[in-house]
């Protein structure tokens, strides 16, 4: 079994993890990319606001988030196409909200209909709706 090791970003992690939010914009049209500036910026706030997982030294996926006022809200999790269907979100996912519960009100996330189910069954509740009017891609 390929033993996975999720841990706090460290300063050296930025820039794979600034990569693979790029992959994840050009994967998903939500997903916004993010500069290694933007997230040395995150970072520096709290050594907890960037978790990555970790296999063999190679960072495979990541989750980031930060605090607004009381509440922590999560703006990104991805796992490398290779590395999922593995557990590997449910682990990033479980180490972030296992810190963020006892240092924040509440923990927020934006996520697409498919994911609710899954937010739900990790102790998340629907609170509202998200609309949002974008142009066609499509001309």
């Amino acid at each position: 079994m390929t033993k996975v090791i999720i841990r706090t970003a460290e300063p050296h992690d930025i820039i794979s993890v600034s990569k693979m939010t790029k992959l994840a914009n050009k994967e998903f049209d939500w997903y916004y990319a993010s500069s290694t500036g933007y997230l040395r910026k995150v970072l520096a706030k709290s050594k907890h606001n960037i978790m990555v997982a970790e296999i063999g030294g190679n960072i495979v996926g990541h989750i980031k988030g930060q605090m607004h006022g009381s509440e922590c809200c999560i703006d990104g999790i991805y796992v490398l196409k290779k590395y999922r269907n593995m557990k590997i979100g449910k682990q990033l996912m479980e180490e972030f909200v296992g810190y963020w519960k006892k240092h924040s009100e509440k923990i927020s996330l934006f996520t697409k209909d498919w994911n609710v189910e899954i937010m739900r069954k990790m102790g998340f509740i629907k609170e509202m709706n998200y609309m949002i009017y974008r142009r066609s891609r499509h001309k």
